[in-house]
């Protein structure tokens, strides 16, 4: 499973989503949820991945797009 998402996310294997589609949808359907809402990307990240791999994932389920990203690239340090 982690290789199918490291390459669905990172090598742009578009393809793989509905691989995880299908689990997605099996899993939201089961239990009792108000809301789906996709984690965003950056504009950077949209542009070095080609698309946004969570609204692949979110195909055919009903969403919303709440979120937004506040800055460009992320900050990866650690705080001591």
């Amino acid at each position: 499973m982690h290789d199918y998402m490291q390459r669905y996310k990172f090598n742009g294997e578009y393809a793989l989503r509905h691989v995880f589609n299908r689990q997605l949808i099996q899993a939201v359907q089961n239990i009792e949820i108000d809301l789906v809402v996709p984690i965003p990307v950056s504009q950077y990240t949209l542009l070095t991945r080609g698309f946004n791999q969570t609204l692949g994932l979110f195909e055919g389920l009903r969403y919303q797009q709440l979120l937004s990203v506040s800055q460009a690239k992320k900050n990866r340090s650690i705080p001591v």
